[in-house]
């Protein structure tokens, strides 16, 4: 009471009702859209394995032409290159011969939950680009074949290698 009157303040806000119910509308929509933004986010992380496996084969193909030495690009566990077939811990780019390779840069792994498979059973050991950038294999002749790069809920990205040594990107089927 102020000088003998009575002072009303009005309160603005929400019920208990209508707090529930547009909880309960904002957890519906998180609901319905969560699974189409995890399949973009596994879509965007296809999309980057497979674009710098591409830069990295582009990048050694230009060293190995420009440098006029062989550089190669092979899977790799620890700064070391290994022959297999995943190569999802990564892979490295190395300059030299057969008898004396130098690590020129490490990609890193693949992002979380994206797996990158050597297609071709000759690109296991990687593959080596000779001075006019064509790709061979370790043992000799040419390489070629590819590189399915997927995660669960994306499509497939496959990196194809041409014997000329140039490399291409195509878009594939849904990963299972």
């Amino acid at each position: 009471m102020i000088r003998g009157r009575w002072v009303h303040i009005k309160c603005a806000g929400f019920t208990l009702a209508e707090l529930l119910a547009g909880l309960s509308i904002a957890t519906l929509l998180v609901g319905l859209a969560l699974p189409e933004w995890m399949g973009w986010i596994a879509e965007q992380r296809v999309q980057a394995a497979s674009s710098r496996l591409l830069a990295g084969l582009a990048s050694a193909r230009g060293d190995a032409i420009r440098g006029g030495v062989a550089v190669r690009l092979c899977a790799t566990d620890g700064g070391v290159c290994v022959a297999r077939r995943e190569w999802s811990g990564g892979w490295l780019s190395q300059r030299g011969n057969n008898g004396s390779w130098q690590n020129r840069r490490d990609y890193g792994p693949a992002p979380d939950g994206v797996r990158v498979e050597a297609a071709a059973a000759a690109l296991q050991e990687g593959v080596v680009f000779e001075s006019r950038g064509f790709a061979v294999q370790s043992g000799g002749g040419f390489a070629s074949g590819s590189w399915v790069v997927c995660a669960k809920g994306a499509r497939s990205r496959t990196v194809t290698l041409a014997p000329s040594g140039r490399a291409r990107l195509s878009t594939g089927a849904l990963c299972s």
